[in-house]
This record gives structure tokens, C-alpha cells and sequence, in this order.
């Protein structure tokens, strides 16, 4: 069997994708504990039904996040103006972290965007933020 030849770049390229890839699954596992809505079609997502969450789990979300943030991210905070780190306060709603995760395509991002889909009067998650920043806090049941 031939042996295949890499560049220096192609074999920079291989370690980055296998760090990146072993990055996002342990940002995954930390976020074990949230359970996906099932949604078939969009009717999740289109505000048809949300599901109801508990100030417990809402405050372990945050602070996973918090702690995701400090450990994976911490580029972000010399841009946002963080520097002693993340909190509760400084990663609600539509801040600048959230734009840093999207344009650096972080794998938190995902978990930020959720964040920004639960009410955090009523904890109730709903498909898209659109919703949650119309909140009635009324449980839709599915």
C-alpha cells in the first residue's frame, strides 16, 4: 500500500479539525442533563407549544454555560470587556458574547441561543427567542 504524503499545513488542519471536534463533544457532555424537545415539523419552533422548565434547571443551565464560557472561551472576555469573567448578568439577552460565539463559531453558541429562548420569570423554553421575548407565561402543553 502507497503511503500518503501530507503537507505541514494538511497535518496542522487534521489536529485543529480532531481538537475542535473533541472541544464541541466535551461542551456537549457538560450539557447532558438538558433533554431536546422532540419536535416533528416546526410547531415547537413556531411557538405552537413550549415546555416548562424549573428555576433549578434554569439556574444549572446558566451556570454551565458560565463555566463553559469561562473555561473554552476565554478570548471573549478581553473583547467584551469581561475580564474578571463571565456571569449571570453580563451573558443574558442579546450581549456582545453572543455575537463573539456566532462569529467565531463556537459550539457554544448553540447553548447560548437556548439560554436566550427560556423566560427567566416563568422558565418556560420556547422554540425561538422571538417568543420568549413575548412571553405570557402561559405553559403551552403539546
Amino acid at each position: 500500500m502507497e503511503e500518503i504524503k501530507l503537507t505541514e499545513l494538511e497535518r496542522e488542519l487534521i489536529i485543529k479539525r480532531r481538537e475542535a471536534e473533541q472541544r464541541r463533544q466535551e461542551i456537549d457532555s457538560l450539557f447532558s442533563f438538558y433533554d431536546t424537545p422532540e419536535d416533528e415539523g416546526c410547531s415547537f419552533a413556531n411557538g405552537e407549544w413550549n415546555v416548562q422548565r424549573s428555576k433549578e434547571f434554569y439556574n444549572k443551565f446558566l451556570d454551565t454555560l458560565i463555566e463553559a464560557l469561562n473555561k473554552y472561551e476565554t478570548w471573549i472576555k478581553e473583547g467584551t470587556g469581561y475580564s474578571d469573567g463571565f456571569t449571570r448578568e453580563n451573558i443574558l439577552g442579546g450581549s456582545l458574547v453572543g455575537r463573539f460565539l456566532s462569529d467565531g463559531n463556537s459550539p457554544l453558541y448553540k447553548w447560548w441561543a437556548l439560554q436566550a429562548q427560556i423566560c427567566p420569570k416563568c422558565y418556560i423554553e420556547w422554540g425561538q427567542m422571538y417568543y420568549k421575548l413575548r412571553c405570557n407565561h402561559t405553559y403551552k402543553e403539546k
